[in-house]
Formats: C-alpha cells, sequence, structure tokens
C-alpha cells in the first residue's frame, strides 16, 4: 500500500471509527464465505470486520505511531490495516448496495486474510 493511501484510509477511520454512532445492524451477509487457499491463507470472514475489531485496530496503530520506541511488527500493522479498511468497506457497502456490495465482496475474496 502506498503511504498516501495509507493516511487517507488512517484519517477515514479515525473519522467513522471513533465516532460515537453505532454502525446499523445487519443481519444477513453481503457476500458468500471466502474458503482458505491452503496451508498459511487464513480468511478474516465478513463477520470479522467489526467496529469493535476496527477500534482495536485503530488504536494499535495509534499506539505505534505515537510511541518514541517503535518495535516494529509490520506484518501485525498490515493486518491491522486489513481490518480497518474492511470495516470501512463493510459500512459503505451496507449503505449503498449493488456494486459497491460488489466490491466489497471482491475485497474479502482478495485481500482480507490475516497477515503472517
Amino acid at each position: 500500500m502506498r503511504i498516501a493511501t495509507l493516511v487517507v484510509l488512517l484519517a477515514a477511520a479515525l473519522m467513522v471509527v471513533a465516532s460515537s454512532q453505532q454502525a446499523p445492524a445487519q443481519s444477513a451477509a453481503l457476500c458468500a464465505a471466502t474458503e482458505s487457499r491452503g496451508e498459511g491463507h487464513w480468511p478474516i470472514a465478513e463477520s470479522g470486520f467489526t467496529q469493535e475489531r476496527a477500534r482495536e485496530s485503530l488504536e494499535s496503530l495509534s499506539a505505534a505511531v505515537s510511541t518514541t520506541t517503535l518495535e516494529a511488527d509490520f506484518v501485525k500493522f498490515e493486518t491491522d490495516l486489513v481490518y480497518l479498511e474492511g470495516y470501512l468497506r463493510k459500512r459503505y457497502a451496507q449503505q449503498n448496495e449493488g456494486t459497491d456490495a460488489e466490491v466489497f465482496c471482491e475485497f474479502l475474496r482478495s485481500e482480507a486474510y490475516v497477515r503472517h
């Protein structure tokens, strides 16, 4: 991911995730489940993209940015960014069905996996 993309993503995450308004509850899944592609591929389920998980990721990244002694765990940082992006994409897809849901489902198939 490019730095400019990360900055925009983090700014959007701060505005959405830090807001006190709860995301609307959605009971029906937007996408079909993503199967693992084999050993080492750990897909993140659609249900994993929650406001709570996004806040945890945001707090983790914020702590890393604000510390003076950085112990770089770039793999964890990348996974945290996936959780933030996934949560924002999911919220957008829930509010704007159709093409936006298709884009979110493609994100789940191609990008939503735990980095390790």
